[in-house]
């Protein structure tokens, strides 16, 4: 019986020990919070005529597509027919959006103001612009950043 009552106050000086060490090394760390995750000098992006104009004639969007220096993420995505879908600059170079016809996929129908495929803009976004498009057909629609059209994706309508 005094066996086990030795062992168990060995394990509990042990247990106490460990806790003690534990609180010690973390003495003076504050708790991180989802607040402190964001770093206090966070850039705004410049709000422009530009993004003021495109932010008036928006009546909101379904999709977020994001432009950054790795290309558009998602890279592939499914939306409904009718749907429109944002697409934002997030990288630090110039977006110029078209349709693309690779792999023997039909360019999107209709043509824009510019003359290009409907699905396109018709000038470079720069850095943290956007553009809004709304999707009335049925299909797979490709489309690449002219400027690097490595930089490609995919969008589903179905």
């Amino acid at each position: 019986m005094d066996d086990r009552r030795e062992l168990l106050i060995g394990m509990a000086a042990i247990a106490i020990f460990a806790v003690c060490i534990y609180l010690l090394a973390n003495m003076g760390k504050a708790p991180v919070s989802p607040a402190d995750a964001i770093p206090a000098a966070t850039p705004i992006p410049p709000y422009t005529e530009k993004i003021e104009a495109a932010l008036a004639k928006s009546d909101g969007f379904e999709m977020f597509v994001s432009y950054t220096d790795r290309g558009f993420e998602p890279m592939s995505t499914t939306i409904k027919k009718g749907d429109t879908v944002r697409f934002t600059n997030n990288s630090s170079r110039k977006l110029w959006i078209s349709a693309s016809s690779e792999g023997g996929v039909k360019l999107y129908p209709g043509t824009s103001e510019c003359g290009a495929s409907a699905f396109g803009t018709c000038e470079p976004l720069e850095p943290q612009e956007f553009w809004e498009f709304t999707f009335t057909e049925i299909g797979t629609w490709k489309y690449h950043n002219s400027l690097n059209k490595s930089d490609a994706a995919a969008m589903r309508v179905q």
